[in-house]
């Protein structure tokens, strides 16, 4: 144990002097002087923005920046958030510290530093390798929330943009001024001028000056006054100017605004325009472009176009024949006098809203390609104002033929047909039936009688997109008929007439005694093969002719009352019923039937009576006895043993007890064996004591 002690006592001492010579001073190597410190890129304040706590930079290897904290001037700096507020001057703070190798002079009238390129103050810390730079940035700017842009000439008809005497406030210059149609991407020049009944942006971007007391404020609170030389007032919108800072692009500038107003240049309205002049087209007519605009002397039609819209051919030329079943587009532009105009639905619809009629038809009587609308095309020519009319026709399909097919001729007897095939390009209006024989019409629902003359006609019309041909030939069933046009009630229909032979005379129908029949049906016929007192079977009750079998279908038919046609139909197969045989079938446990397919029934246990002794037993033979089942007579005998003579009979050993007797005769010899070894125990320990 001394020993051990004496160890402990040794490691503690030296321990001890290890730690004494980190406490021994080292001569240090001499240090970098720092007298300069530039510190950069610190963000100054902007009204409502927040202040920023990023670590600035600084120039020389000899400084780093350890935090930044802000407060209002005369405040106590801290690193809690800040909103910089309007007119108000906020100090930075800047802790620095000198990196291994560098420090400061002593007191601070040795040290020169500057925020941002600005002379800022210099206080020590209580480390020496510590300093406090500190700047106070001058007043925030006075946010606007309310541009007023002066001496705005108004768009009148027939003027020219103005873009050099308007002017604004708050040492701003204005640059990118621009005049344009609402919908047109065109600038309008100095040498353009304003239409009547068109909407103009004036659009222009503002600047602020570095040197001013203003800044913008966000586009959404920013209210936006255009005044005009007498100062009538026409609010407009401005528009956030963002830049690319701090990898985004969204940050919004305070220095820079877009701003706009949109005009609307007066005039008079025209609301009606009536074209007249023009030549419905017809197939095999020439193109009509000699139109004029009527009872509107404030506008004039300047062009008009024919395009074939099926053959895809703009601006047809001169001496052009329409050509059966093109559809063609006539378009017609319409221009107003200066200081009139034509009125769109709104600056984003263009259909105009008065009303245009067509040789003195409203447009409803016409197919209209597009409903006429005030013409938009994205460049100069939008300021012609036009109005733009288009019209569809489309040439029918001349019909040079037509044929009337599948029409019954009238025969004695039969009701007149009014079921026919016409060919294409026509369709029937009406039909009738004329007797020439009587000189009076025939009626639909009455039988043609024989030896008359009878006359049919079709009214005619031409089916869509067709027309019938002056000299247009008819037939029917293939025959040429007359035909002639009809007007009744302001239409115009064309009427076809044909006469057919007389009926045939004489034959009178007499039905055969024989019936002809079918699986369905009986009739008699005539000699001349007319079908005459059709009528369905009747028929009488089936009657078996073979019996259906287990193993094969029977038959059986039946026969109609009136024409003795006999119908047969198939006996289904009768299902096979199992029968009892009447012997029994044994074996030695049981009886039963059997059905002649083999099926066993009834089956069930014997059921045996009394034994009966066949043979008596005697001293030296064994006897024999029997008994029989009482229900199927089954006989089961049994051997009686010999009697013997004076022989004891020896008791049969009595059988084999299942109990597990060993189990306790080990228990108990484990007993024993405890016992004796807890005696052996006693008995040693008495000897002990």
């Amino acid at each position: 144990m001394k020993k051990h002690f004496k160890l402990l006592c040794l490691m503690l001492t030296i321990c001890a002097v290890c730690a004494a010579v980190q406490f021994l001073p080292v001569r240090a190597s001499a240090a970098t002087t720092v007298s300069t410190i530039m510190i950069t890129n610190v963000t100054v304040p902007v009204t409502g923005e927040h202040a920023d706590f990023d670590l600035p930079n600084v120039i020389g290897n000899g400084v780093t920046v350890s935090s930044i904290s802000w407060c209002e001037y005369g405040g106590y700096p801290s690193n809690a958030d800040l909103v910089f507020e309007e007119q108000k001057s906020y100090t930075c703070r800047i802790t620095v510290r000198a990196n291994a190798g560098y420090g400061f002079p002593s007191g601070t009238s040795g040290i020169t530093a500057t925020v941002n390129g600005n002379t800022a103050t210099v206080e020590r810390s209580t480390q020496a390798d510590r300093l406090y730079i500190e700047y106070t940035f001058p007043k925030t700017k006075i946010e606007m929330n309310y541009i007023s842009i002066y001496d705005v000439t108004r768009p009148v008809y027939g003027a020219h943009p103005n873009t050099t005497s308007i002017r604004v406030g708050y040492n701003a210059t204005i640059s990118g001024l621009n005049w344009r149609e609402v919908g047109s991407n065109y600038n309008m020049s100095a040498d353009d001028v304003f239409v009547a009944g068109h909407s103009y942006t004036l659009s222009m971007k503002l600047t602020l000056s570095s040197d001013s007391n203003y800044q913008f404020k966000d586009a959404a609170d920013t209210t936006v006054a255009f005044r005009d030389t007498a100062n009538r007032i026409d609010y407009g919108t401005a528009g956030n100017v963002t830049y690319y800072a701090n990898g985004s692009f969204d940050n919004i500038s305070k220095q820079e605004k877009f701003v706009e107003c949109t005009y609307f240049c007066e005039g008079t309205k025209l609301n009606y325009i009536g074209i007249g002049g023009l030549d419905i087209p017809a197939v095999g007519k020439t193109i009509d472009t000699d139109l004029y605009q009527n009872e509107t002397p404030n506008a004039s039609i300047h062009d008009v176009i024919w395009d074939d819209v099926t053959a895809g051919t703009q601006d047809l030329p001169a001496g052009t024949k329409f050509v059966e079943g093109h559809t063609y587009k006539l378009k017609v532009y319409i221009t107003p006098k200066a200081g009139y105009y034509f009125e769109r639905k709104s600056e984003t619809e263009f259909d105009y809203t008065g009303n245009v009629t067509v040789n003195g038809d409203p447009l409803s009587r016409y197919s209209v390609g597009n409903n006429p609308f005030v013409w938009y095309s994205g460049n100069k020519t939008l300021y012609e104002n036009d109005l733009y009319v288009t019209l569809l026709f489309t040439m029918p399909k001349i019909v040079n033929s037509v044929s009337v097919t599948n029409l019954e001729a009238p025969a004695a007897g039969k009701m007149p047909d009014s079921t026919v095939s016409i060919s294409a390009g026509a369709q029937k209006v009406s039909m009738s039936w004329y007797d020439v024989t009587k000189q009076a019409s025939h009626s639909a629902s009455k039988p043609f009688e024989e030896g008359a003359v009878y006359k049919v006609s079709f009214d005619l019309i031409p089916s869509s997109g067709y027309q019938f041909a002056n000299n247009m030939s008819v037939t029917v069933n293939g025959v040429a008929a007359t035909g002639a046009w009809k007007e009744a009630q302001g239409e115009k229909y064309y009427t076809v007439t044909y006469t057919f032979p007389a009926t045939a005379v004489g034959h009178k129908h007499a039905a055969g005694s024989e019936w002809k029949n079918d699986t369905k049906n009986h009739w008699h016929v005539c000699s001349c093969g007319e079908t005459m007192d059709a009528d369905a079977h009747t028929f009488g009750e089936w009657e078996t002719i073979s019996e259906a079998t287990e193993n094969e279908t029977g038959l059986k038919e039946r026969t109609c009352t009136v024409c003795g046609y006999k119908e047969t139909a198939n006996i289904p197969v009768i299902g096979h019923e199992h029968a009892a045989g009447s012997e029994w079938r044994t074996d030695s446990d049981n009886h039963w039937h059997e059905c002649d397919c083999g099926e066993v029934m009834d089956i069930s246990g014997h059921t045996f009576g009394e034994w009966t002794v066949v043979r008596q037993a005697t001293e030296t033979e064994a006897g024999l006895r029997e008994h029989s089942c009482t229900v199927c007579g089954f006989a089961e005998n049994e051997t009686i043993p010999a009697t013997g003579s004076g022989t004891t009979v020896v008791p049969s050993e009595p059988e084999e007890s299942s109990f597990p007797w060993w189990i306790i005769i080990v228990a108990a010899a484990f007993a024993a064996v405890i016992a004796a070894i807890v005696v052996v125990v006693v008995i040693v320990k008495k000897k002990h004591k």
